[in-house]
């Protein structure tokens, strides 16, 4: 019999007879949920926490004994709540058949029991969406305007470092959402990083990890903020920036408004229209006229498989910035939880993050490879600003719809994440239409847009901006992806060649998310410095026009 078997043997037999009275009924509603108990009036159990297979073992990075028990049972009561006999019944019919070796049939039972009740939370929350809205609202957060700053990774290190670069990348992508998603179908409950910080490592874990998710996603938000005051300026509003952004920022919050990820389907199914649009009016206008931006006389285009265009600045703090701007591209990552919490069914999300790595790689792949050719070393960051200024304000016309809606896809990360804080302990205004929960709800997505203006206000040119997100946050978010497999799969990490290779796995992109971090904080701290030196900013909550 194994470890496992042996420590929920005693609690299988005392609770034996129980079980074979209070069996699962057709209707999937437990006999020993709360709502049957008070029926009965028969009293509480005594709470347990949950011990499967993953408790087998433990290591240096995650709690263990009593520790972990405790923290196990404030998940799932605390944070979650006691789960209704609907609740049950809804789960049951979803619940994953949990699969553990040599484990007898009462044991997964009441395994299964367990895990419903971690799922109460997840019940409460409305299932609309499939994978298609799945899909377009990833997409929607993923790829924006940031997509014609990727040419630039071709031009500063050479087309064959940029092509395996990409693939590697859209690899790590792929590998950071499946991770997601085995974390979220193992706790259905968990709805975002403040959840699974507190799973793996406690309160302090889910004060980190909330933060970090709720900082990351306004950071984007006042980057499209950015992005708005600088297409209205080329679109030819020449006002002060501040009021530009200003108006940005008020357009957005009316529009991240709906609460819903599949109202939000439609509007992201436009916004990754409108961005497919502007990538190919930008390739085909800058295989018509070239780059605008080269002086007379200039020296031919050139391009190069390998090291800088000639006269591109290649060292290593100005490359290892493009390289961030393409790391950051790939992805929805603080988006997958609060997704997949929204799906009908949630094991349609891997065909959503399928599709959704197979476009951004196919994507990137052509506009950098035929932006570089068309460029060369002219490019800028994004592209549009190497063309003519007419073909420019077309292009930041069509570009409107995908700056808007993106912002808007961070903004429901940000405003679903507190909301959920403030009302976690109601359900009621997390699933139905309450005059409390939308009075908060407006509240919040005005906070989280002021905040996003003033960031815009501060740090207000792109390519550094970006590259600061990506080296703080990104590679966080994606080196978490790696701690989840340990996580829960500690105590087995080198039990099979498998097990091993996926640790080694693991292990390396812990590593290269640490080396992302590291590098790219001081390179993108030197390209702030840099350019308020070069005066190409100005300062901060400057009137001058809005600049990339």
């Amino acid at each position: 019999m194994s470890s496992l078997q042996q420590q929920q043997q005693p609690q299988a037999t005392a609770s034996g007879a129980r079980r074979s009275s209070d069996s699962i009924t057709s209707s999937g509603v437990d006999g020993n949920t709360p709502d049957a108990r008070a029926r009965s009036g028969s009293p509480s159990p005594e709470r347990k926490p949950i011990d499967d297979e993953r408790r087998v073992g433990s290591s240096f990075l995650f709690p263990s004994g009593d520790r972990a028990k405790e923290w196990q049972d404030s998940y799932v009561f605390e944070l979650l709540g006691q789960p209704s006999a609907e609740m049950y019944e809804a789960n049951l019919k979803g619940v994953q058949n949990v699969q553990v070796k040599d484990m007898d049939e009462m044991a997964k039972q009441e395994l299964q029991h367990k895990h419903m009740a971690a799922s109460a939370d997840h019940a409460a929350i409305p299932k609309t969406l499939g994978w298609k809205g799945s899909f377009f609202n990833m997409v929607a957060y993923a790829i924006a305007l940031g997509i014609l700053s990727i040419p630039l990774v071709a031009v500063t290190l050479g087309v064959v470092p940029f092509i395996l670069l990409t693939f590697l990348f859209a690899y790590i992508c792929y590998y950071t959402g499946d991770q997601y998603y085995h974390l979220k179908m193992r706790f259905p409950g968990v709805q975002n990083l403040q959840d699974v910080g507190y799973l793996m490592f406690g309160p302090i874990g889910a004060h980190f990890l909330g933060a970090a998710q709720l900082i990351f996603s306004i950071f984007l938000q006042g980057n499209h903020v950015l992005l708005g005051a600088q297409a209205f300026f080329v679109l030819g509003w020449h006002s002060c920036a501040i009021i530009l952004a200003f108006v940005f920022a008020v357009i957005s919050f009316l529009f991240t408004l709906p609460r819903s990820y599949k109202l939000f389907s439609i509007s992201a199914f436009v916004s990754f229209a409108s961005i497919v649009t502007v990538v190919i009016f930008a390739m085909i206008a800058s295989g018509i006229t070239g780059p605008t931006n080269a002086p007379e006389g200039a020296a031919p285009i050139t391009v190069k498989a390998f090291g800088p265009a000639p006269g591109i600045k290649a060292d290593f703090l100005t490359g290892f910035l493009y390289v961030l701007n393409l790391f950051v591209s790939f992805g929805a990552i603080p988006s997958y939880l609060p997704i997949i919490s929204e799906m009908r069914k949630p094991t349609d999300f891997r065909k959503s993050l399928s599709v959704l790595v197979a476009v951004q790689l196919v994507l990137y792949l052509i506009v950098g490879g035929v932006v570089y050719h068309n460029l060369g070393q002219y490019t800028l960051s994004p592209s549009l600003n190497s063309l003519s200024f007419t073909t420019s304000r077309i292009a930041y016309g069509l570009a409107l719809p995908t700056i808007l809606i993106a912002g808007c896809e961070s903004g429901q990360v940000a405003n679903k994440h507190l909301y959920l804080i403030v009302f976690r302990s109601r359900p009621k205004h997390i699933h139905n239409s309450t005059t409390l929960g939308w009075i908060v709800w407006t509240a919040i997505n005005a906070f989280t847009w002021i905040i996003g203006f003033i960031l815009a206000e501060l740090i207000p040119f792109f390519s550094s901006f970006l590259g600061l997100e990506a080296a703080l946050f990104w590679s966080l978010f994606t080196g978490l992806s790696a701690v989840m497999w340990l996580y829960l799969n500690q105590g087995r990490w080198t039990a099979t060649w498998r097990k091993t290779g996926e640790l080694v796995l693991a292990m390396a992109i812990i590593a290269i998310s640490a080396v992302l971090c590291v590098a790219g904080v001081w390179a993108s701290a030197i390209s702030i410095r840099d350019s308020y030196d070069a005066g190409a900013v100005g300062s901060p909550f400057s009137c001058s026009s809005a600049s990339a």
